[in-house]
């Protein structure tokens, strides 16, 4: 959908994003299981807040890598299929963005929240859900 192949399943151990992904989740479970660790002003100044953080930099530096690289690629495939042309492929999710980019509907930290939703949302979220109604 946008464009990137991370061979997570081949790789998935060494994948400083998988291993983030899958570490940030077990945080966000235990913190809605945990009322105590509900406000930030404690949650953040807690080892578990500070870990909290520092993987959600490695997720936050990981998108935006991949937005700059397809970036990179997108502005080269504008400049061979520019003028007259209509590109009659269809775009991947992040291209449709990096377009809106380009009309000036969209700024870049715009596509960077998009990107960041939907590279977590496909991981546990209907388990977390699920998990937070149990517990409520």
């Amino acid at each position: 959908a946008k464009g990137t192949h991370l061979k997570a399943q081949l790789d998935g151990e060494h994948n400083d994003f998988v291993q983030a992904t899958v570490r940030i989740g077990d945080i966000i479970n235990k913190r809605m299981r945990s009322p105590w660790l509900w406000p930030s002003c404690i949650f953040n100044r807690l080892p578990i807040g500070r870990e909290h953080t520092k993987l959600l930099n490695i997720l936050h530096s990981f998108s935006r890598k991949i937005i700059e690289e397809r970036l990179v690629t997108f502005n080269a495939k504008q400049m061979i299929n520019n003028d007259d042309k209509k590109c009659t492929h269809r775009l991947v999710f992040l291209d449709c963005l990096l377009t809106q980019m380009q009309e000036k509907k969209l700024s870049f930290d715009d596509i960077h929240e998009e990107v960041d939703t939907f590279m977590f949302a496909g991981h546990d979220t209907t388990a977390a859900a699920i998990n937070f109604f149990c517990y409520l």
